[in-house]
């Protein structure tokens, strides 16, 4: 077994100081953005069942917070967060669909409530800037009645303070509902 010697030692130790010094200046990355959530469509995907019927659409979003309130914990109960008033669910995903004149009719909050509650993910400590992405689905039928071929969705993130972020709307999907 070779000795390490005095050389090695005293290398060893100069880089450990020097990595003790690097690390302890190391901050978390505050990043410079607005406190109004941001949004941006990643990806869209149709998923089909075994008879190649669209079943449901996954979406991808990216979304940064300047201030981190974004989402809502098990404890946000009260108003205006309680279920049943406008802000319960913090994704609005709101859908437009193509009627026989092909007109796009915008589908009411009370019939095709595709809206979503997106969990609490403000980070703990001094800096709260979030930048993430968000991976979810919605129903291509959201009613068993729901026959429309055309549609396109909107999508709107909104924080704790009530800061909605800018709207994403996609193109026309085409879906099919039957064999």
């Amino acid at each position: 077994m070779k000795n390490f010697g005095y050389k090695n030692t005293i290398y060893l130790l100069i880089a450990s100081v020097l990595t003790f010094l690097l690390l302890s200046k190391c901050k978390p990355v505050e990043y410079n953005v607005p406190k109004t959530p941001v949004i941006k469509l990643l990806e869209l995907s149709q998923l089909k069942d075994s008879f190649g019927i669209d079943s449901v659409i996954k979406y991808n979003l990216s979304f940064t917070d300047g201030d981190g309130d974004l989402g809502l914990g098990n404890s946000d109960t009260q108003s205006p967060f309680r279920f049943g008033e406008p802000y319960f669910s913090n994704l609005r995903v709101i859908l437009s669909y193509q009627d026989a004149s092909n007109n796009w009719i915008e589908g009411s909050e009370d019939s095709l409530f595709l809206y979503q509650r997106i969990e609490n993910v403000t980070p703990k400590g001094k800096y709260k800037s979030l930048k993430g992405n968000i991976q979810t689905f919605v129903r291509a039928r959201p009613t068993p009645f729901f026959s429309h071929r055309k549609i396109k969705l909107k999508f709107i993130l909104i924080d704790r303070s009530l800061n909605q972020s800018n709207i994403i709307e996609t193109g026309e999907i085409s879906l099919k509902h039957e064999l």
